[in-house]
Formats: structure tokens, sequence, C-alpha cells
């Protein structure tokens, strides 16, 4: 099974009505993800998104500091 089988990916229905916080950490070299992530935060503006250069689908493992940066600031910022 190959990414693009995946895809288009429909399992939104409940992020409208998501409300506590919610990280969504992707790699840009993930298109499709990228594009389900943004997709997410148009329907849920709350939702915060980190694209990460240079990282694919493992994201912590390819840029293991950028990912640590980005949920400690999105951690941070939760009230």
């Amino acid at each position: 099974m190959n990414e693009v089988s995946l895809y288009p990916f429909h399992q939104t229905g409940d992020v409208s009505d998501l409300n506590v916080p919610a990280l969504r950490i992707v790699g840009d070299m993930q298109e499709l993800e990228v594009s389900a992530a943004i997709t997410y935060r148009t329907l849920n503006p709350s939702i915060h998104l980190s694209i990460i250069p240079m990282a694919g689908h493992l994201v912590h493992k390819d840029q293991p500091a950028l990912y640590a940066q980005a949920v400690h600031t999105f951690i941070k910022g939760v009230k």
C-alpha cells in the first residue's frame, strides 16, 4: 500500500467540534499529509499546525530538534 492509496482522507467529521488544545505536526516532504493537516486547520482554526522542513512521515526521527521545539512551544502556549 502506498501513500496515495490512503488519500483522499475524509475522516474530518469531528474536527470542527474539537474543543481541546491540539497540535498537528507534519513533515513538508509528505505533500498529502500537509494537505490533510491544512484541511484540519481550515475546519478548526484553533488547531495548531507545525510543518517541519526536510522531514517525512517520521518527523520525530527526521528532525528531532525541530519536532521537540514544536511540541515545547505548543505546550508552553496551552492554557
